[in-house]
């Protein structure tokens, strides 16, 4: 950090971690607010991996959401749900 002299800019020194999701839901075991999606994440190998990278600063500044799926062409029904301002 001191080569890069960002030793007291804190909005420079950035932290990020990835996920796994599986989009394989099961709806009837799931509980969440009445008329809202519910979705629950289930550790099993039906469905796909879709990754989900998160990214913050040290001034609690939020990147968007970064989900990478497989695939070349981006479907739009992929989008449906993701946060605002979310790159998929």
């Amino acid at each position: 950090m001191s080569t890069l002299g960002i030793k007291d800019s804190p909005s420079h020194i950035w932290n990020c971690d990835e996920n796994g999701l599986v989009d394989h839901f099961e709806r009837f075991k799931a509980v969440g607010s009445a008329g809202q999606a519910c979705y629950q994440i289930i550790a099993n190998e039906r469905g796909q991996t879709i990754t989900v990278l998160a990214c913050f600063n040290a001034v609690r500044t939020f990147a968007p959401l970064l989900f990478v799926l497989k695939g070349s062409r981006l479907q739009a029904k992929l989008c449906v749900g993701a946060p605002a301002g979310s790159l998929v």
